[in-house]
């Protein structure tokens, strides 16, 4: 008393018991790549020494010494990664110091730019600080065309 059909010597039963067979480890498959792909380690930012800062153009940061920094823009030409460039290009950040009482506009620069400057100072409260642009961050790629780009500032009093 046998109830399925046989095709080429393969019952349909057995056929369809495989299917699901299939089913449930493609199901598995799945649901273990999405666990693995959520627990993935996500980009660490580097520690930054504490006299260092990081901000994003349009964005300000009051220090604790009362000195006020905001990054207007900022622009960036260096050559992306693992591109044959010209040359190396540079990166510039458009900084206002002070916006709220004594706004003082300075454009500082990294990489390639050695006739221009990549540091400057400012007067606050009777006290000198220098701010100097150390590093434009991300570095340009391909891969990620439009990223949120930070201006990473070493501020420190004279």
């Amino acid at each position: 008393a046998y109830n399925g059909f046989v095709v080429s010597g393969i019952s349909i039963k057995n056929t369809n018991a495989m299917i699901r067979h299939v089913k449930s480890a493609l199901g598995f498959v799945f649901i273990a790549v999405s666990c693995l792909y959520a627990c993935r380690s996500k980009e660490v930012a580097p520690q930054l020494p504490p006299d260092y800062i990081a901000i994003e153009a349009s964005k300000s940061v009051s220090l604790a010494f009362g000195l006020t920094v905001r990054v207007d823009s900022i622009f960036d030409n260096r050559c992306p990664i693992g591109s044959n460039c010209f040359f190396a290009g540079s990166a510039s950040a458009l900084l206002t110091l002070n916006p709220q009482t004594d706004p003082q506009k300075r454009r500082l620069f990294v990489g390639s730019s050695k006739e221009r400057n990549d540091s400057t100072t400012a007067q606050f409260q009777n006290i000198t600080y220098k701010v100097i642009l150390r590093d434009v961050i991300p570095y340009p790629s391909y891969e990620n065309l439009k990223p949120k780009r930070q201006a990473i500032l070493q501020v420190s009093r004279l």
